[in-house]
């Protein structure tokens, strides 16, 4: 039995399967609870209603609103990270210096390159693994498209067109991710920057 704790429970870490409409698991609380070999023993957070809400909803008994205290307190083999991309680094360390076995931390890994490769190192001395949560490549039909790639089902490919929304840093890398999966690392980028005025809708996805 893996013993699990999740560090930010907003709606990524617990809040979005509050909302009733929605059809299939979007939480990692919800995720691990469905898991027969995990269980869920600790919530981390700085907001006391919700360690209260969703350990209740969750049965978790142990809510901290200090992550040192919970490292201190628990043998954890799996983390899970659900905060903000500035707290990742710190939160990596932590949890990899204090014997985790695996780290699932959420997108995008962090908020410059050198904490991201600062991160990766940590984990690589400890042994931690450290995934990020782009699961997208797990999906069977992003696996059947690059299957088909492969397989030059679909020809030669020249050219791609991607589309995503609520920003490039955020839910964008899932697509980055999708390009290397489907198509190997990136060679080289060039970029231009857009001096046009942002739309109301782009206020709202952005």
């Amino acid at each position: 039995m893996y013993k699990v704790a999740i560090i930010g429970c907003g709606r990524i870490g617990c809040g979005f399967d509050d909302d009733p409409k929605r059809k299939t698991i979007s939480t990692h609380a919800k995720a691990y609870s469905m898991l027969k070999n995990v269980k869920l023993v600790a919530l981390c957070d700085i907001d006391k209603e919700k360690l209260e809400k969703y350990g209740s909803r969750y049965n978790v008994k142990k809510t901290y609103l200090d992550y040192d205290q919970m490292f201190n307190e628990q043998t954890l083999d799996i983390v899970s990270i659900c905060t903000l991309e500035v707290d990742h680094l710190d939160l990596v360390k932590a949890a990899s210096n204090a014997g985790v076995r695996a780290i699932f931390c959420e997108k995008p890994i962090a908020d410059t390159i050198e904490h991201a490769k600062e991160m990766i190192k940590v984990c690589e001395n400890n042994r931690t693994i450290l995934m990020i949560d782009h699961q997208r490549r797990f999906d069977p039909l992003f696996s059947t498209i690059k299957s088909n790639i492969e397989n030059n089902f679909l020809g030669r490919i020249y050219h791609c067109v991607f589309y995503y929304t609520a920003g490039l840093f955020n839910t964008g890398t899932h697509i980055i991710d999708l390009m290397r999966y489907f198509f190997g690392d990136i060679e080289w980028i060039i970029g231009e920057y857009s001096n046009a005025k942002s739309s109301k809708i782009n206020d709202l996805l952005f």
